[in-house]
């Protein structure tokens, strides 16, 4: 488990989150930009959606086990393209699609599936046990990610060699994730809170025609969500009642969708922070080419530990 992290963390510290350092060898630089934030914002998105399926279906070990495989078969494609001219650099594209993927779905749950193997050990049975758990897996988590990022210095920057050593270094630790596999606690998928919200909303659609009478209105009071004080309403059905949905449910949907007009202020903040995978990568190799970047992305790993 500890080795899996510690590879994660140098793949992504020597390759994935220094992208944009290799794509101008083939591409111009806006493409290249273009290429870095999209993969980034993909990855940020599907987070989201990685986190409900892993929630709700598939739970989080074999959310490691797909992440992993789509991070080796990524990083195999990057090493296949790394190799030939750049009229077939195709593979590239969909190397660079499977290790989107693969990042956004490790990042809800490999640390999660951490936390799981320490809680299993030793249940807690207070708030003060659960958070010395929590504890332990974020020094565990911690040092190996900080250990895996420090190699990535001394890696060579040819892009074939560092791709060769990232898909080799995967593969192998996926191969001794697998051994210790029958050790391992693996929950079961406990529901979505994303299930609740579409519950909601689907059932207030579908009782959009209903009259408001006798109905009263759920806090908080947001006019352009009053549609939905109308899911507890009760239908009778051949003598069978539908599912119920609650007011807390309502009350509880009403307060994440009422954050909508906040989430869309970050779209400005995204645009500043984009320049950091970006072009300052540019600027700090046009400064100094025998410097490597890969400091800056390590001094990120560290300082997120210790926060």
């Amino acid at each position: 488990m500890r080795r899996l992290i510690f590879v994660h963390s140098f793949v992504e510290n020597a390759l994935v989150d220094i992208l944009y350092t290799h794509l101008p060898v083939v591409w111009d630089i806006p493409k290249s930009a273009k290429a870095v934030n999209l993969q980034e914002g993909t990855s940020a998105v599907l987070q989201i959606l990685f986190a409900f399926a892993s929630d709700a279906y598939l739970a989080r070990f074999k959310m490691v086990v797909y992440s992993t495989i789509s991070y080796n078969i990524g990083l195999g494609l990057f090493w296949n393209a790394a190799w030939h001219t750049n009229t077939e650099i195709r593979t590239a594209y969909l190397g660079l699609v499977l290790i989107t993927l693969a990042k956004a779905a490790k990042a809800v749950s490999l640390k999660a599936f951490l936390d799981d193997q320490f809680m299993a050990k030793d249940i807690p049975t207070a708030e003060e046990d659960e958070e010395r758990q929590h504890s332990r897996s974020n020094v565990w988590w911690c040092s190996a990610s900080i250990l895996g990022a420090i190699p990535a210095i001394f890696v060579p920057s040819s892009p074939k060699l560092l791709s060769m050593i990232s898909a080799i270094a995967m593969m192998v630790a996926y191969l001794w994730f697998w051994l210790g596999a029958k050790f391992y606690e693996c929950n079961r998928p406990t529901g979505s809170a994303i299930s609740d919200v579409l519950f909601v909303i689907k059932t207030a659609v579908l009782k959009r025609n209903l009259r408001y009478e006798g109905v009263k209105r759920i806090a908080p009071h947001i006019s352009w969500l009053r549609w939905l004080d109308k899911a507890p309403i009760v239908i009778e059905k051949e003598n069978r009642p539908d599912k119920p949905c609650t007011a807390a449910q309502v009350s509880e949907d009403k307060f994440l969708l009422g954050m909508v007009p906040m989430w869309t202020t970050f779209l400005t903040y995204s645009l500043v922070d984009a320049t950091g995978s970006t072009f300052f990568f540019e600027q700090a190799s046009n400064i100094d080419d025998k410097f490597p970047a890969t400091v800056f992305v390590i001094l990120v790993t560290v300082f997120v530990c210790k926060r």
